[in-house]
């Protein structure tokens, strides 16, 4: 028997996320674009499964503005803004989450897609409605609620890195 406590399957399965890298390209859709969210996610289902639903809501929700900004960043680049340049663009934001009429506008026009048209659409704004609850008033979610959550939240950031992949994949107009 030993000394050793005995193994607990649901402890640490998934490595927590680590400080991001940027990827080597790829050619996978999504590849190089926010690794680090899908992490964030992978994780969110983890700790969703071992019953931390309202924390697991908030961190998918991370997940979706960490997404948002790296396609942000690609797609000013893509439009040939040097970094020094999209910075200081980005920081006149104060949020990263296409909820912000400022930041939908940005992403639709040079993403040419305008997210209100996708189906998740409605759902996900909810989502993001219940994240501000979870965040700023405590309030405890049913694990439905959080399921919901974390697959609106994979639904955005596999929109989100797929309309950039579109957009970064042929010419850049100017």
């Amino acid at each position: 028997m030993g000394d050793e406590p005995p193994h607990k399957p649901s402890v640490q399965k998934f490595a927590g996320p680590q400080e991001y890298q940027r990827p080597a390209p790829s050619s996978a859709p999504g590849a190089n674009l926010t690794p680090w969210s899908l992490q964030l996610i992978a994780y969110a289902r983890q700790i969703n499964a071992e019953g931390q639903y309202s924390f697991a809501v908030v961190l998918a929700h991370a997940a979706c503005e960490w997404a948002m900004e790296d396609a942000l960043r690609r797609l000013l680049s893509h439009k040939g803004l040097a970094d020094d340049i999209a910075e200081p663009i980005l920081r006149v934001f104060t949020a990263t989450s296409l909820t912000d009429k400022r930041i939908r506008r940005l992403f639709a026009g040079m993403a040419c897609r305008d997210p209100r048209e996708q189906k998740w659409w409605k759902a996900w704004q909810a989502s993001r409605n219940l994240r501000e609850r979870i965040a700023h008033r405590g309030f405890a979610v049913t694990p439905a609620q959080a399921l919901d959550a974390l697959s609106l939240s994979e639904s955005y950031v596999r929109y989100i890195t797929t309309a950039v992949d579109k957009v970064v994949d042929r010419p850049a107009s100017r």
